[in-house]
């Protein structure tokens, strides 16, 4: 009975469509559901004690450390599972940050340019210990490296990163990148100490995988990565493109300063593209995480090799892989992770090595209050990453008169920061950097300041003549030297 079998089939097609919706529907709760509690579980990296688990938002947070912008992608069971952005292209702008909205990659273009020059590895275009120099006759390191050495910083090099150039100034070819020749700003690339036998970061070092891989393929760094990397694992969000023409700027984040300001010309130009010169988004990185997992755990993958991919996640020393470098414990909780800053930019990369798990965040200002952690700490939460979840440090302030923390009230200057101004009122010491907002800190001794909800520490210096001279503010391995305005 033909009619009735076409009735029951067209019956179950239409259940199994009702159940698959609403299992979808589901499912989409259930990742609303964890989106939500990522959003408003931050916690300072610092808190008074007796207040540790109040959690904060992301707005929040954002809005305490002065972020005008951020972009987050997350990765679960080897998935791109949601992306979200928050606050605005510029400070001072309407433009709202987009999961599409492009930024700087920073030292993240340095695992990028790995992935690109290991696949000429694995075509045997060009070896991974051999001597790079016979395919670099205008470059003289000084002795012989490998392109090992180079993709783990042990290649002995100096140079360890760029500051870019202001838009619209003379750019140096690649070559005059290596050799500290005009108009490059940096001094020449060359071997300090052997090779191999110490971890030595280096951009120059990654400026030398730039030219390689442009001599070997004979095609622009761009043209390379966006066929070799970009269109197979679909970074249809990325290129190493300085400066940014006018069509793709008007999709990117604008960069700001320690101080909260926009960066001259919205940011710097990195001609310096294998460390330092990629635009993308979280997203598009999540691709790079995902193909390195899944190659190296045997999966299927898009372009790497399994040996390769556990090449790019082996540190030979130092924890220092081929791109990345690994942190956490051994085995199955071992973690591959790179961060990134260059003027106006800041980010960070964490994914686990024998895991499917890993997050992506980037803003666009230069923030070392530690709201990057504060973020990754929500979503390893969230996501019950092993070995990862810190808690926030309590810590109790000490009772310091009246008269030794008015004593600390002033202006403090350093070159290449924002002027710190501390002030004090109502028995309280209140500080801000350059226009950020006013926060108080608390005395941990009678010189040693902090910040609920800042990882910075500031500690104020007496001269000989028992006049405060000068504070020190320690941010993890960052200290930062401000002298007392008269």
């Amino acid at each position: 009975m033909p009619g009735l079998r076409c009735h029951r089939s067209q019956a179950c097609a239409v259940l199994f469509a009702l159940v698959s919706s609403t299992a979808s529907a589901q499912g989409q709760r259930t990742v609303n559901e964890r989106i939500a509690r990522v959003e408003q579980g931050l916690l300072p990296q610092c808190v008074l004690k007796g207040q540790a688990g109040r959690r904060a938002s992301i707005a929040e947070r954002m809005s305490y450390h002065g972020i005008p912008g951020m972009s987050l992608a997350v990765i679960e069971d080897g998935h791109l599972v949601w992306a979200r952005a928050y606050g605005v292209r510029e400070r001072a702008g309407q433009g709202a940050v987009t999961p599409d909205t492009l930024f700087q990659a920073a030292s993240l273009s340095k695992p990028v340019t790995a992935l690109g020059a290991i696949l000429l590895v694995q075509q045997e275009r060009v070896k991974l210990d051999a001597d790079v120099r016979p395919l670099l006759p205008s470059w003289t390191p000084g002795e012989a490296i490998t392109l090992r050495q180079l993709l783990s910083h042990t290649a002995g090099l100096t140079v360890s990163g760029f500051s870019g150039y202001a838009p619209g100034t003379p750019l140096p070819a690649v070559t005059q990148i290596l050799n500290g020749q005009s108009p490059a700003s940096n001094e020449p690339v060359r071997v300090a100490m052997r090779p191999g036998t110490k971890v030595q970061y280096s951009g120059g070092g990654y400026v030398a995988v730039q030219q390689l891989v442009m001599a070997v393929t004979e095609l622009s760094f761009d043209e390379y990565m966006r066929k070799a990397v970009f269109a197979p694992l679909a970074m249809n969000h990325s290129l190493f493109e300085q400066p940014l023409s006018e069509d793709h700027a008007r999709a990117a984040a604008i960069g700001h300063q320690r101080d909260g300001t926009k960066l001259p010309g919205n940011g710097r130009v990195h001609p310096e593209l294998g460390p330092a010169g990629l635009w993308t988004t979280p997203s598009d990185l999540a691709q790079v995480i995902i193909e390195v997992q899944d190659a190296a755990g045997g999966r299927p993958s898009r372009l790497l090799k399994a040996e390769s991919a556990r090449e790019m996640l082996t540190g030979r020393m130092d924890n220092a892989g081929l791109g990345f470098f690994l942190a956490g414990p051994n085995g199955s909780s071992r973690r591959f992770m790179h961060s990134g800053r260059n003027s106006g930019f800041d980010a960070l990369l964490l994914a686990y090595k024998n895991g499917r798990q890993g997050a992506v965040v980037m803003i666009n200002r230069n923030n070392n209050g530690g709201f990057i952690n504060e973020v990754l700490e929500s979503v390893a939460r969230e996501y019950r990453w092993p070995d990862y979840i810190p808690s926030s440090t309590q810590q109790e302030y000490e009772p310091v008169p009246p008269s030794v923390q008015r004593s600390y009230a002033g202006v403090y200057e350093t070159a290449d920061r924002p002027r710190l101004t501390v002030i004090f009122e109502e028995d309280k010491l209140f500080a801000r950097a350059g226009d950020d907002p006013w926060f108080r800190i608390y005395p941990a001794s009678a010189s040693e300041f902090f910040a609920a909800g800042n990882a910075t520490r500031w500690t104020f210096v007496k001269g000989k003549d028992g006049r405060v001279e000068k504070v020190v503010a320690r941010s993890g391995s960052n200290e930062v030297h401000r002298r007392r305005v008269p």
